[in-house]
């Protein structure tokens, strides 16, 4: 069954020497995964339940793309869009046997290559693995009715950065709680995990980011790599409805939680924010991408 599966190795790229004769080290990492690392009862249920199930999202493809095309979130461009939970089932599916043409970052420097064969090279590694279990779950859980929400959106109005960084006009007031833990927080309180200016980061390579565990946590955010541009300084990127229940989310300690917290103060890159809605049901989760600040630049202005 693993010599069967195939990937795609059509490159925009005229200088991306093409090896059709041999078989890429990530299939043949996956193999190895597939047959070392799993259990008897995952094989079996991988082989008899998840993957027929995957297949057939894959070549539905086609069916359920728009009719007016699959259109990409560009860079500066406010824009709203709304995928059938079904059609980003099937654009996941197809990344797992990374069907589509590759990416670079000559023929597509703002956009991910949406293809995982380079996240199977890392198998041999713990966390990968137990990244790849999550995201097979997502695919034995019940197929859900509904949409994953995007929105982009573009300052309008306003100073350029620099006027906004030497303005003297007073910021929102800021809550500082010295007490609990982002777990007991109330509705409506942002979870903040850092990531790179291209959305996703490292999530289909090394994967060793928060970012990527976010994303392995809700792979329905994957879908992202596929059609949004990296953000820039006045641009922010919402996502309502991405997964019902987290593939896996355990809780940290308040250590762990001190540390991510600390981590954030040099980190000058993208931030997430996971937001429970006070109008959302308990079946939603929602994200807000926005580009930041340098860390020194932040505190400049808290401190005024």
């Amino acid at each position: 069954m693993f010599t069967s599966l195939f990937y795609c190795s059509v490159s925009l790229d005229p200088d991306d020497i093409q090896r059709t004769n041999q078989g890429h080290p990530g299939i043949l990492e996956l193999r190895r995964f597939m047959e070392e690392e799993l259990s008897e009862e995952e094989r079996t249920r991988f082989l008899a339940h998840t993957l027929p199930r995957m297949v057939s999202k894959a070549s539905n493809l086609k069916r359920l793309k728009p009719s007016f095309g699959f259109l990409y979130s560009l860079r500066r461009e406010e824009r709203r869009f709304e995928l059938d939970k079904t059609l980003v089932s099937s654009l996941l599916a197809n990344a797992f046997f990374s069907t589509f043409a590759k990416r670079n970052v000559k023929t597509h420097p703002t956009l991910q290559d949406f293809r995982m064969v380079h996240f199977f090279t890392y198998l041999q590694k713990r966390g990968h693995q137990n990244k790849l279990r999550a995201f097979l779950r997502y695919f034995e859980s019940p197929d859900e009715e509904g949409h994953v929400t995007f929105m982009r959106k573009v300052l309008q109005q306003g100073p350029s950065l620099p006027g906004w960084l030497c303005s003297d006009r007073p910021l929102v007031p800021l809550d500082v709680l010295h007490e609990g833990s982002v777990h007991l927080a109330e509705p409506g309180v942002y979870r903040v995990c850092p990531c790179s200016p291209l959305l996703g980061g490292d999530v289909l390579t090394q994967a060793n980011s928060k970012e990527a565990r976010l994303f392995f946590t809700f792979p329905e955010l994957l879908v992202i790599l596929s059609f949004v541009e990296g953000l820039v300084d006045d641009e922010a990127l919402i996502a309502e409805n991405a997964g019902a229940q987290p593939a896996r989310s355990p809780k940290p300690s308040r250590r762990a939680d001190r540390e991510n917290l600390s981590s954030l103060e040099n980190d000058s890159t993208t931030s997430f924010f996971i937001e429970d809605s006070p109008q959302a049901t308990a079946s939603q989760n929602n994200l807000v991408a926005i580009s930041t600040l340098p860390s020194s630049s932040i505190t400049e202005l808290i401190s005024r």
